[in-house]
Parts: C-alpha cells; structure tokens; sequence
C-alpha cells in the first residue's frame, strides 16, 4: 500500500449510530456511515420503526475496534452533531 493511500484511510472518518433502550450501556450494529447527516438519517428511521429506542446519538468511529456498547458518559463523550 502506498504511503499517500495509507494516509488517506487513515484519516477517513466513520460513523455509528448508538441507541439507548433503557439498558445500562448504549447499543449499535454494524453499520457505519461515511457522514453524521447520514448517521443521523438512519437513527430516525430506526426510531420510527423500532419501539424500545428512547433516544439515540451519533458518534465517530473510533480507531480501535471495541464492544458494541457504550456507558452513556462514553457517549455524551464522543456525541457529534448531525
């Protein structure tokens, strides 16, 4: 691979909707998004269409790959606009 594509997907950022359902932790799927407008889209259909999402958030990817859940201060933490 080359250094300049390298840095390119390296620098690419991605987008997850978490949901919150009443549990302890937030929850998602697999799904990223290539913009929080997208993420944000998806998490209102989601919300019309499935009855135990009270709210949800739109959050980065972060680099590492980690647990599907999120504490809500993880969440409030990594929240973005869209």
């Amino acid at each position: 691979m080359s250094r300049n594509l390298y840095i390119a997907l390296s620098s690419y950022k991605r987008f997850k909707v978490y949901v919150d359902t009443g549990e302890k932790v937030w929850s998602t799927n697999q799904l990223e998004f290539d913009t929080p407008e997208k993420a944000g889209e998806y998490g209102k259909d989601l919300s019309s269409r499935w009855m135990l999402v009270r709210r949800f958030a739109v959050v980065e990817v972060p680099e590492e790959v980690g647990s599907p859940w999120l504490t809500p201060e993880q969440v409030e933490q990594m929240e973005v606009p869209y």
